[in-house]
């Protein structure tokens, strides 16, 4: 019997799979590898949280005709209705049959909020993460330069951002809050002291401080662009 080569094989993987696989392979090292609760890295947990909610996003838009729950109305299953009011719980519980349980929505280390027992209860009280309505996350545009969710805990000219809808715009000058991940230097409290976990519509996930954080979203340059706060 003839057999399959093994690029024949991977030819024949849908995308849906291959992000399943990726999923897996990151839950994976995410349990494998030692937990150092200093710095940047006791947000591993967190990172990994987003990446599964990126994948869960990218394959519902794969499942939608290429559209994200934003993009659909409410009568069809989506979320732009809310979306527009800036809720931002709605987006998430668009993912129940995607992510294995509600509580990958909360950060393990925002003690403010507490986990939703499951998808139907969940609201932005259980929500640890912003989503973004870019301009460039419409259509089929991937580009990993586009900012899909991130840690909530935002701040623009020097305030916290408020749940709600968000505009960035040209003259925002972006930041993280201590909030959420503290300090990434001990003792500072500038731009490049704060922490925090972004993700992008390819599905990878970014931590950056708080500099960094500002330059992402001046290289997006989207005067558009609109955060939905929990």
């Amino acid at each position: 019997m003839k057999t399959l080569s093994v690029k024949a094989k991977i030819k024949g993987l849908t995308l849906i799979e291959v992000l399943v696989v990726v999923m897996i392979l990151f839950v994976l090292a995410a349990t494998l590898l030692p937990m150092n609760h200093s710095g940047p890295t006791r947000g591993l947990y967190c990172l990994n949280n987003q990446k599964q909610i990126a994948i869960g996003f990218i394959a519902w838009k794969q499942d939608h005709n290429i559209q994200f729950p934003w993009q659909i109305a409410e009568t069809n299953g989506g979320t732009l209705e809310d979306a527009s009011r800036g809720y931002a719980a709605p987006n998430f519980r668009c993912l129940s049959n995607y992510l294995r349980s509600a509580k990958i929505c909360l950060c393990s280390f925002d003690t403010k909020r507490a986990p939703a027992t499951d998808f139907s209860q969940l609201r932005n009280l259980n929500l640890s993460y912003f989503v973004a309505f870019g301009a460039n996350t419409n259509g089929t545009d991937n580009a990993a330069n586009n900012i899909l969710t991130g840690d909530r805990h935002l701040a623009n000219n020097g305030k916290s951002l408020n749940p709600g809808l968000f505009a960035y715009s040209a003259g925002s000058k972006m930041n993280w809050t201590h909030e959420l991940h503290g300090n990434t230097r001990s003792g500072t409290n500038t731009r490049s002291g704060t922490f925090g976990f972004l993700s992008f519509t390819d599905g990878h996930v970014e931590g950056v401080n708080g500099q960094s954080l500002d330059l992402i979203f001046q290289r997006e340059g989207l005067a558009t662009n609109r955060l939905a706060i929990p």
